[in-house]
């Protein structure tokens, strides 16, 4: 058959792949669930998340725009500690 080394070949790439995957996920579960570096690439993936996502509706507002718009809300809720 002239399809199976193929699906073979794409087995073992998928395997590699995926075994990759689950190194990282090994490395980023032995991180600390108090490290400042996780607090802080959370917060950034939160910027990140709301800057695309009302991009996609059509606001214009760069990410650092973004950024301090929800900086300046939290603080006025006071329920944020921003340090960017």
């Amino acid at each position: 058959m002239l399809f199976l080394p193929i699906k073979v070949m794409v087995e073992e790439i998928d395997l590699k792949i995926l075994e990759r995957i689950d190194e990282k996920k090994r490395g980023f579960q032995r991180v600390n669930e108090q490290s400042s570096s996780l607090r802080k690439a959370k917060k950034e993936a939160y910027f990140h998340q709301i800057y695309h996502t009302v991009g996609i509706e059509g606001n214009t507002m760069t990410l650092s725009q973004t950024r301090q718009e929800i900086v300046s809300f939290f603080k006025t809720q006071k329920q944020f500690s921003c340090d960017l």
